[in-house]
């Protein structure tokens, strides 16, 4: 007989792999997101979460962000974000891809930068969740 929770791990572990062994396979957000599916599964929610935030950084702009966006959403019970759920939907997909691709296009450009020039860019445009990402990746 299969167990099933073996076979489970097993999924996991090559698709795994396969993020490490070719970083920019045209498959990898397919099998991210079936990685998602695995966790969910197999009851681990939390890990299926985490995959889903991964997912959402990776790849903002892929088409499945929408879904994955929803998907999350299914998860909360706040009264105020069930109440407000079609505006957050609308909103938070074109915000994340902004939001990531100004990281993206911030990495090189904060490791030079001096602290009053960072507080005056942040000041001045309001990124500051973009600046606390690269903050907290580029310090020790």
């Amino acid at each position: 007989m299969v167990n099933l929770t073996h076979l489970l791990e097993e999924a996991l572990k090559k698709i795994a792999r396969l993020g490490k062994m070719f970083p920019e396979s045209e498959y990898l957000p397919d099998a991210t997101l079936l990685q998602s599916q695995l966790h969910s599964f197999s009851g681990n929610e939390e890990g299926a979460k985490q995959i889903m935030d991964h997912f959402l950084l990776m790849y903002p702009d892929h088409p499945y962000t929408k879904q994955i966006i929803n998907t999350l959403l299914d998860k909360v019970d706040d009264p105020l974000v069930l109440n407000t759920r079609e505006i957050i939907e609308n909103s938070l997909e074109p915000a994340v891809a902004y939001t990531e691709a100004l990281s993206r296009g911030a990495k090189g450009q904060f490791k030079k930068l001096t602290h009053k020039t960072i507080i005056a860019h942040e000041l001045r445009l309001l990124e500051s969740a973009v600046l606390g990402e690269l903050a907290k990746e580029f310090t020790d």
